[in-house]
């Protein structure tokens, strides 16, 4: 009896070990895929399909390890309900449309139920090859804004991203090795947010760290982010000292008033960048169109219209055959188009219970809620979960901190290092 415990205990002990290697390698590899666009787009198509077969891969070595869990019924329920739209809706693209709808949709939520099933002692490690990852292509970003090379056009004209997606005011976005510049804006913020929720990195080394990822946001052009670390600079702020936030706040306001007083017009350039970008105020129209679709089939409301008929890149299949396809630069306006209201309902109880999880401020679970706090504010103008590989880096991170069960109640506090 003895003996078939141990064997036992040695083989989860061999695939908790697996499961490990496979997220590391995914997380090292999934940048290097995509970069290789620049040298030949249908290579870098292979490697990204090869990422791909290693991520699922380690879903189902996931799923063979661990079933119990809210997160695995959602997704088992979303996989079957893809498979019946793609083979039995109609109109509906071919099956390849499909994969890339169920690609852009689920595979964050798969990362979280793979981090959740990570063992504790693999936990905290996933957070340094995550950091090294996203490190690099920020530092790759920051290049780019001082020369954009013949491999640089090279890899932007292999994007799946339009000229529109990769340029502002005649400015061309720094684009990342994975693509847009929204790539290299949220790569900047998940630096960011490791480094300031996770205190294990010395102060030199973490100063360089933020000055790169900032950097980067800064390259990439992308507004929405530049916000989002700000806001998460000043919830660790809040979080651990409220007069310093005071301090702050004062001095930038003096910082204003003295430029007002040498006649430079700080706030009025902010504003009017905002009032005169029509991709801002458009972001309303998408919304009007989503309503509009609702109005015109109110079972979708509840059923969807299927994975891929909202969110980017994929438009011209839908529309060329006459299906349901909106732009809506919105994670929950996306889930309740694909999928339904009930779908987008459950992801958000489980995105607030993380978010309202008590938290000290030690280990991973602040972090996991930093992270959710980047998807969801970043969601409410653009399609966050579309971000790849970034969000799956998220997804990993989030599971790791906060295991979901089958009860819709977080098991516990877990690994706290």
């Amino acid at each position: 009896m003895d003996l078939l415990i141990e064997n036992r205990r040695a083989s989860e002990t061999r695939i908790d070990r697996n499961i490990y290697l496979a997220v590391v390698s995914f997380i090292l590899l999934a940048p290097i895929a995509s970069g290789l666009r620049g040298f030949s787009s249908g290579f870098g198509r292979l490697g990204i399909g090869a990422t791909d077969l290693i991520f699922i891969t380690t879903f189902l070595m996931c799923f063979l390890r661990r079933t119990k869990s809210i997160i695995l019924y959602l997704i088992i329920y979303m996989l079957i309900y893809s498979f019946v739209v793609a083979v039995a809706a109609q109109p509906y693209p071919d099956l390849f449309v499909a994969y890339q709808g169920i690609r852009k949709s689920l595979m964050w939520l798969m990362a979280i139920f793979i981090g959740s099933v990570l063992s504790i002692e693999y936990r905290s490690k996933i957070l340094f090859w995550v950091l090294v990852s996203c490190t690099i292509v920020c530092a790759y970003g920051v290049k780019q804004y001082f020369a954009i090379g013949e491999f640089d056009q090279q890899l932007l004209a292999a994007q799946s991203a339009s000229e529109y997606a990769n340029k502002i005011s005649g400015a061309t976005r720094a684009t990342s090795v994975l693509s847009s510049g929204f790539h290299l804006g949220m790569a900047g913020c998940l630096v960011i947010a490791i480094i300031l929720f996770d205190e294990r990195p010395n102060t030199i080394f973490r100063c360089v760290l933020l000055g790169i990822a900032a950097f980067a946001i800064y390259a990439s052009l992308t507004r929405t982010f530049l916000i989002i670390s700000l806001m998460l600079l000043i919830g660790k702020l809040v979080g651990r000292n409220l007069p310093r936030v005071y301090y702050i706040s004062v001095f930038v306001v003096l910082i204003i008033l003295l430029c007002a007083c040498f006649d430079l017009d700080v706030l009025g350039g902010i504003i009017d960048a905002v009032l005169d970008d029509s991709r801002f105020l458009n972001r309303g129209e998408s919304y009007v169109q989503f309503l509009e679709f609702m109005k015109a089939s109110p079972s979708a409301l509840l059923l969807g219209f299927g994975p891929g008929s909202a969110g980017s890149t994929l438009g011209t299949d839908f529309i060329d055959i006459g299906a349901a396809w909106i732009e809506p630069h919105n994670i929950f306006l996306k889930y309740t188009f694909e999928f339904g209201a009930i779908v987008t309902i459950i992801l958000v109880i489980l995105i607030t219970q993380t978010v309202l999880k008590d938290r000290t401020g030690k280990g991973l679970v602040s972090l996991s809620s930093s992270l959710l706090f980047i998807v969801t504010v970043s969601g409410l103008t653009i399609t966050s979960v579309e971000a790849w590989p970034i969000t799956l880096y998220i997804g990993f991170i989030i599971g790791c901190s906060v295991p979901f069960n089958s009860s819709l109640q977080f098991s516990g506090s877990v690994d706290n290092g």
